[in-house]
């Protein structure tokens, strides 16, 4: 099932754009970036060239996005030194990040995502939404929506299978 929340914390609605119009199948390098995560490390895609990388767009107010969490954090500690996550909250402020990556004992760098990045990913507006960048920094698929351990596993197991 499709759910998306296309609106902003305050709640501004933000533009939809639809999943067929994002890059998807691997041919489309995934832009790149580097910021802070919470914890004031420096976070480089670049830095994880032959990993396969999970980059979720998320808000601390979204139920699904809530949901996916725990299927995150089981993903990395399964297939650690393979597979990195990057969380991108946005539509949320920094405190209300801090305390659910605090509540959430999250496993993984969550960065404070902008309009930016969101723009440079295919004007994301649809939370959440995580790109799966293959080990040569493409952009080898896009889910929009909540997606369980079972479907991210799909995704991505092709992809550490190289």
């Amino acid at each position: 099932m499709f759910l998306a929340f296309a609106a902003t914390e305050s709640g501004a609605p933000a533009p939809w754009v639809p999943p067929g119009a994002r890059p998807s199948g691997g041919t489309v390098t995934a832009p790149a970036f580097t910021d802070k995560d919470l914890e004031d490390e420096t976070i480089s895609l670049a830095d994880y060239r032959g990993r396969v990388v999970i980059l979720n767009f998320w808000g601390t107010w979204c139920p699904p996005c809530k949901a996916e969490v725990p299927a995150l954090e089981r993903l990395k500690a399964e297939y650690r030194g393979e597979l990195e996550i990057i969380g991108a909250a946005v539509f949320s402020s920094e405190d209300k990040v801090r305390q659910f990556y605090s509540d959430f004992q999250m496993n993984y760098p969550v960065i404070m995502g902008s309009y930016e990045l969101m723009d440079e990913y295919g004007q994301v507006s649809a939370i959440p939404t995580t790109f799966i960048i293959d080990r040569e920094g493409r952009i080898a698929d896009t889910a929009v929506g909540f997606r369980n351990q079972a479907q991210d596993e799909d995704m991505v197991k092709p992809l550490l299978a190289n």
